[in-house]
């Protein structure tokens, strides 16, 4: 109630979110949590549960219970994921807090204002991509989205926005169309 309240009466123009789980349950409608409210857009900030050590000797990066935690979970809540800008250290006196990594919080402090300026134009004058897999490299993966209809999701996708006032004259209105117009044109099939 107390965030709720605050975001109500001070609205940010972005939200920055570093709690590591999900309010919202996979396979339910979603419901906006108490940082959707406000309307704006809210950044998932990894507060990484390893050492920068860790992180820089994997070839992965973040570590399994990361992802999950950081990455996968806040999805489900619709967050859009930023980068790790901390990771774990050990203090001297033996307690272990996290440190910052002033070039990855300048990484997100960029997304920021690339966001809020994004948001002071109007939809018509925003220039828009979807970006759609083509991998592995057969037909039958364009567009591919495990357990996902996702030519179905951009053609829902592209309709919202046309109705929020974005000019995306000539997107295909179908399934069908998207996936001939996608075919038709270089893949790597």
């Amino acid at each position: 109630a107390f965030v709720g309240e605050v975001l109500a009466a001070l609205p940010p123009a972005v939200v920055l979110n570093t709690t590591a789980f999900a309010v919202s349950n996979m396979g339910v409608k979603h419901h906006d949590t108490v940082l959707d409210r406000c309307g704006r857009p809210v950044l998932q900030t990894v507060l990484a549960g390893i050492s920068e050590e860790a992180w820089l000797e994997s070839d992965r990066g973040l570590s399994p219970r990361d992802l999950t935690m950081n990455v996968v979970l806040p999805e489900v809540d619709g967050r859009l994921l930023t980068r790790a800008v901390s990771f774990k250290a050990q203090n001297a006196d033996g307690t272990v807090d996290h440190r910052p990594r002033p070039d990855r919080i300048e990484f997100v402090v960029q997304q920021v204002r690339a966001l809020i300026a994004l948001g002071r134009k109007q939809p018509a004058e925003r220039r828009i991509a979807i970006v759609l897999s083509n991998y592995p490299n057969r037909y039958g993966r364009i567009a591919n989205g495990v357990g996902l209809d996702t030519p179905q999701s951009a053609v829902v996708l592209v309709e919202a926005m046309r109705s929020a006032g974005y000019r995306l004259e000539g997107f295909p209105q179908s399934t069908a169309e998207l996936m001939a117009m996608l075919l038709d044109g270089v893949t790597n099939n």
